[in-house]
């Protein structure tokens, strides 16, 4: 499993000092999560350093704009044409934002050079279709080319709520999944207490991350693995490097 970083809307850097620092301290891959900015707003000097990191085999993932259904024809083209440049091994969007039409249009748009991954939000609902994730992702990994992100605090958050998890126990939430033809190709890696959704690092709140591991190891599963924080993420990258090799 590869361990990447994340564009972080609160760090106070810039894309080149993120993208540089991904390149300087061992991350096989860079998450570019378009959160309040679009293609249009990299740098040629940014968008030279993508190339050139991708030139020498590093590995790009994309995460597209949390309201994706807000997104119009030309800032949907723009996305896609990024992708189309970048070649990410997964694209992700939100669950809570899909319904059925908008599904099918990204699936045509992104998934001739990327995974399109559906990750899993809070609440646990679609307003839109009336579901959970659980049975969201079985009928669309039926129906298309599609795969889940993983958010593992999101759902600690949701089995919370549920009263199923007062331990992080977030790995059974994974066998199901998997038990029901859903690959898991992308992990969002960030630790709570289930109670709100902190993006601490990795030992920093309650989740069992170990058994999340093993589960994944066990199913054969080698997802994408996304710290989806930015305080403190040398530590989730060692406990992730630990996790991996020892689950």
């Amino acid at each position: 499993m590869k361990i990447g970083f994340q564009t972080s809307a609160y760090n106070g850097l810039t894309l080149l000092q993120e993208l540089t620092f991904a390149k300087e301290h061992g991350a096989d891959f860079f998450d570019v999560f378009f959160d309040g900015f679009m293609p249009w707003d990299i740098t040629d000097e940014e968008f030279a350093l993508i190339k050139s990191m991708r030139a020498d085999g590093f590995g790009f993932s994309v995460h597209l704009p949390i309201n994706i259904d807000k997104c119009s024809a030309a800032e949907l083209a723009e996305l896609a044409g990024f992708v189309k440049i970048v070649k990410p091994v997964t694209t992700t969007v939100h669950f809570d934002k899909l319904n059925w039409n908008l599904l099918e249009k990204l699936v045509a748009g992104f998934s001739s050079c990327t995974r399109l991954c559906i990750e899993n939000t809070i609440p646990d609902k679609n307003p839109a279709l009336s579901c959970d994730y659980f049975s969201f992702m079985v009928q669309a990994c039926k129906n298309y080319p599609v795969a889940a992100t993983f958010d593992t605090g999101h759902c600690n958050v949701n089995l919370f709520a549920r009263g199923k998890s007062s331990r992080g126990n977030i790995a059974g939430f994974a066998q199901k999944l998997i038990e029901n033809g859903v690959l898991i190709a992308t992990v969002h890696n960030h630790d709570n207490f289930g109670t709100k959704d902190e993006h601490k690092y990795i030992g920093a709140g309650n989740i069992n991350f170990e058994g999340f591991y093993k589960v994944l190891k066990n199913a054969g599963q080698t997802p994408l693995l996304v710290i989806e924080h930015w305080g403190d993420n040398e530590k989730s990258f060692n406990a992730l490097k630990n996790l991996v090799q020892f689950a």
